[in-house]
């Protein structure tokens, strides 16, 4: 049995002067939480969804556009997020190990995907790929090569906008991470424990499990996984999926 957790309670701050909401929004007439939905299902290698909410209205509109998309017969709860990322993961870690079968968390075969709604171009095959791979080595997330020159800098707090170059980062050992990122969920909840309060300085679960000293391997990702953060984001969604 494998679970997906669908983060969908984010605040959404830097878009919120265009779209009130990215999870509800309509992207080509379609809902955003659809995109992923609908690729997650088409991949066939989830038992359960987990969908993370922000506030009870949110969560009614996230199941007005659940229950009118062809997904409404899945198998999907609904947990309340938290004021992180981290907490928002971990409330659903925890109604996931109380509402699934008793050995779920227990088992070293399954695997649970965390996945940013803001995220809608994954796609199912990508996701099976990474699914055949996370059998393999416990903990995998998608990754793609760095291609700017990346800079260490000294951050003047009075002035954001400019600073000072400490070194040169070698770019052929870095690389940007996405969604899904697919774990051994006995490991992650054991790490959120482990950690508590401290989870939330951490961007990524794949970060908070490194923090404990477990391996996380990547897989480059062949295909445009962008995030929707500004509105810059949301025209190059649009322009790809056009």
């Amino acid at each position: 049995m494998n679970a997906l957790i669908l983060l969908a309670a984010g605040s959404g701050i830097r878009i919120n002067d265009f779209i009130r909401d990215k999870a509800c929004a309509l992207l080509k007439g379609k809902p955003v939480l659809v995109y992923s939905l609908e690729a997650f299902a088409q991949s066939k290698c989830f038992d359960q969804t987990l969908i993370v909410y922000r506030d009870p209205d949110q969560k009614k509109t996230l199941e007005t556009i659940v229950q009118s998309s062809p997904w409404k017969d899945l198998k999907i709860d609904y947990v309340r997020g938290g004021e992180s990322r981290a907490e928002s993961v971990y409330n659903a870690l925890v109604a996931l190990a109380a509402q699934s079968e008793r050995d779920f968390i227990q088992s070293s075969n399954t695997r649970v995907a965390i996945h940013d709604v803001a995220r809608p171009l994954i796609t199912s095959d990508f996701i099976k790929t990474l699914m055949a791979h996370a059998q393999a080595h416990q903990h995998i997330v998608p990754a793609n090569k760095v291609v700017d020159s990346i800079k260490q800098v000294e951050v003047d707090e009075s002035e954001e906008e400019i600073g000072r170059i400490e070194k040169n980062c070698d770019r052929s050992r870095l690389r940007s991470v996405q969604t899904p990122q697919i774990f051994n969920p006995q490991k992650l909840l054991s790490a959120y424990k482990k950690l508590n309060e401290a989870c939330a300085k951490y961007t990524d679960d794949a970060s908070i499990l490194e923090s404990i000293g477990e391996t996380v391997h990547y897989l480059e990702n062949p295909w445009p996984n962008p995030k929707i953060t500004t509105k810059s984001d949301w025209d190059y969604i649009l322009y790809l999926l056009n």
